[in-house]
């Protein structure tokens, strides 16, 4: 089976990692108004290294892109960025309908999100390419660890970014001027991160949450979890019963943290506890869905 262009890129981009600084590489979905879709990808390698330590791999990325790819058009130049000379390719391929784009970055064999959803309306993604369980989608034989992924963020820069026809109303990515283009440096995210655009308010939800935990230290409650990306704050709901409905009480957390003390609850009581995520735009909350319900112990 064919690697298909985001593949070819993501491959491209692992074959350079070993000089710091000599790769750019910019991966773009434009939505068009009538649902269909263009990926655009561009990569900029450091001229000097592509020809003296590329070697043949750089001309048999040259010949994959067009190979890999026959749908794609392949532009080949030269450029200049400060002061040091760029091999750049620019590689770019329509598809008729989101559905079919979907199946390529989101899941399947060689998608570089583990889920997500892509209408004309949204985008929300949860990343997943450089997770352990998803390495086979550069290489078969390549196990990326937490401490190579920190030095691939000073190495390469690779950022992904999604254009709709219609303005952006929130995301948590770096928002364009004109407000209807969304862009994320991937390297930057942690595995499983949740990253999103929307061009309908009605369609917000903030990220969720996991890796709930409580401890009851006697008077005080002590409550951890893994903190979420670019969110407003946290809801704690807790009681005394699973449904949460006897002795409930209700903790709001007005900033992105991982932790946070309650004080206040009945003592020799058994509590059970969930939480989850909001994302602010203007004066309304936007919430994520509920964790599950955990037992303070």
């Amino acid at each position: 089976m064919k690697k298909r262009i985001f593949a070819v890129l993501l491959s491209a981009m692992m074959a350079v990692t070993a000089l710091a600084g000599c790769m750019q590489e910019k991966i773009n979905v434009t939505i068009n108004s009538n649902g269909s879709v263009t990926l655009n990808g561009v990569i900029k390698i450091q001229k000097e290294y592509y020809e003296n330590q590329m070697g043949m791999e750089g001309n048999e990325l040259s010949s994959e892109l067009k190979q890999e790819s026959p749908n794609a058009t392949v532009k080949e130049y030269e450029e200049t960025i400060k002061g040091e000379t760029y091999k750049c390719f620019n590689i770019s391929e329509p598809f008729s309908s989101i559905k079919k784009l979907k199946k390529e970055l989101i899941s399947g064999d060689i998608g570089i999100f583990n889920s997500g959803t892509i209408t004309r309306k949204k985008f929300v993604a949860e990343l997943g390419a450089f997770d352990s369980s998803t390495d086979e989608i550069l290489n078969e034989s390549m196990n990326i660890s937490k401490s190579d992924m920190k030095a691939m963020q000073d190495m390469v820069k690779l950022t992904f970014s999604i254009t709709f026809p219609q303005k952006i109303v929130y995301t948590n990515g770096k928002l364009s001027k004109d407000k209807k283009t969304a862009t994320w440096n991937l390297l930057k995210l942690i595995s499983g991160a949740s990253i999103c655009a929307y061009t309908n308010k009605k369609d917000i939800k903030s990220s969720s949450v996991s890796g709930l935990n409580a401890k009851n230290n006697g008077q005080t409650t002590a409550v951890k979890w893994q903190k979420a990306y670019k969110v407003s704050g946290y809801q704690i709901k807790l009681g005394t019963n699973r449904g949460l409905s006897q002795d409930k009480k209700t903790v709001n957390i007005n900033k992105n943290t991982s932790k946070t003390s309650i004080k206040g609850l009945k003592s020799k009581k058994q509590y059970f506890i969930k939480i989850r995520s909001y994302i602010k735009v203007g004066s309304k909350k936007y919430y994520g869905k509920w964790s599950k319900v955990k037992t303070v112990k």
